[in-house]
């Protein structure tokens, strides 16, 4: 990296170390749901395979949160998986997916910005979500 491109991102090792994390955690949640058929079941092991990660990862994250670029960054999270939660809502017959989608991504982000401060599982908030969102598909 030059000095010109440092200075204009004086922080970019902390946003190439969040893009790596969070290929890491996408590829975690892909080998998670891997063995799986498409649908509501696959959704909701992809869905708390991301926790997890999260929340092992949490000593990584954090200092990405408590960045200049914090929030930035951490609203990439859910980004790798938006594909992946809306291709699983159309296979679990979700009534309206394109509806769906973006509120489901805010609760996701919630719940484990959620974790990441407390360093505990929601697991009430997680099970809500879960049963929120198959509400909408047929299981």
């Amino acid at each position: 990296m030059n000095k010109t491109s440092h200075a204009i991102f004086p922080d970019q090792a902390a946003v190439d170390a969040c893009r790596d994390l969070l290929r890491d955690m996408a590829g975690e949640v892909a080998d998670a749901t891997a063995t799986l058929p498409a649908g509501y079941q696959r959704l909701c092991a992809g869905l708390e395979s991301f926790w997890e990660s999260v929340r092992e990862r949490r000593g990584e994250l954090r200092p990405v949160a408590e960045s200049a670029e914090g929030a930035e960054l951490l609203g990439r999270i859910g980004r790798p998986f938006q594909h992946l939660l809306y291709s699983e809502l159309i296979s679990s017959g979700c009534d309206n997916p394109v509806s769906q989608l973006s509120p489901l991504i805010e609760d996701v982000r919630s719940i484990a910005r959620a974790e990441l401060r407390t360093g505990r599982r929601a697991r009430q908030r997680r099970r809500q979500l879960l049963e929120r969102v198959g509400e909408h598909c047929r299981a």
